[in-house]
């Protein structure tokens, strides 16, 4: 398990990345004084391939148990599988998008 502020399991933040064939379980973003999205996943400000992932258990106290995309350019998610992951506050279970 990882305690994290933002993006429990993987962190992105600009640039160009695929992410892709991993297991990302038991991940929090509970962090302390500031945002807390993303439990599994959060990216923001690039372009994004999110491909064929297990997200499996993963808590973010505010949005995206799951993943979390934020001011993206573009985000392709593409054949991953989502098992028990929770939004506690916020919004998106599974996935939250935001501006």
């Amino acid at each position: 398990m990882l305690l994290c502020l933002d993006g429990g399991g993987i962190s992105v933040w600009g640039g160009s990345v695929t992410i892709r064939g991993n297991l990302i379980e038991d991940n929090i973003a509970d962090g302390w004084g500031g945002t807390q999205y993303g439990g599994g996943i959060r990216v923001q400000e690039g372009s994004y391939v999110i491909e064929g992932n297990i997200l499996r258990g993963n808590y973010s106290l505010a949005s995206g148990g799951g993943i979390m995309v934020f001011y993206a350019s573009s985000a392709s998610l593409v054949s991953n599988t989502f098992e028990g992951n929770i939004s506690g506050i916020g919004w998106g279970g599974t996935l939250h998008t935001g501006l």
